[in-house]
């Protein structure tokens, strides 16, 4: 094991600062979503309409919790992460709108001490199998490239870990700023990361050794 990075302050000191946190990432989110974001094929109000629409979805599928106006959640003491959009290429060359959750300005990706390094395997290795394979005469061979969908929202935030895990958003169907806590790990925490590579590390494991796949466990962005 090796250290990838280490905290830069403990829960408890992230706790302590949960009403400033919560004002910054509200006045952060008034000024982006009243002002041209820069994007190409969007416009600010799409924007908020898409983030809005995608959190009600993730609302409806339990990976968020229900969302209440911010104004009625001053007591919460946790960190206050912002939610916002950026665009993205799909595969088939559509752009479309991600939402990102900004753990890094809500300070709770600073609590995240990591200790072993993604584990993925290479090319050299897949030239490797694959010259392996041709020797033992598989002809012909199929290279099949698999992904998984929502990869990050499959993996849940443990219980004693939701203080941590607020959001906040403009809902476009009440016309409020809201607020409401993640359940499922979101694009823009550094655990997201690698949690899902000890979950991706598992699954090639268990695939190789039970099923005798020959299987690699490639990361592309």
């Amino acid at each position: 094991c090796s250290t990838v990075r280490r905290s830069t302050q403990s829960p408890s000191e992230l706790l302590s600062l949960g009403p400033q946190l919560h004002q910054e990432a509200y006045d952060r989110s008034v000024r982006q979503a009243s002002k041209d974001q820069g994007f190409s094929q969007h416009t600010s109000a799409e924007v908020v309409a898409e983030i809005s629409a995608q959190t009600r979805s993730d609302i409806d599928v339990q990976r968020i919790s229900q969302s209440a106006p911010s104004a009625t959640l001053s007591h919460r003491r946790g960190p206050l992460t912002r939610r916002f959009g950026v665009e993205q290429s799909t595969s088939s060359g559509k752009i479309k709108i991600r939402c990102i959750d900004d753990f890094l300005k809500s300070l709770v990706n600073g609590t995240t001490s990591i200790y072993r390094r993604i584990r993925m395997d290479t090319v050299g290795l897949l030239l490797l199998v694959i010259s392996s394979l041709l020797s033992l005469s598989f002809s012909p061979l199929f290279l099949c490239k698999s992904d998984f969908s929502s990869a990050y929202r499959s993996l849940p935030i443990l219980p004693d870990h939701l203080p941590f895990a607020d959001i906040l958003f403009f809902d476009s169907v009440s016309q409020v700023w809201s607020i409401a806590t993640q359940f499922a790990m979101p694009f823009g925490a550094v655990a997201a990361v690698y949690a899902w590579d000890r979950l991706g590390a598992a699954v090639t494991a268990i695939l190789r050794g039970i099923f005798l796949f020959p299987l690699l466990l490639l990361f592309f962005s």
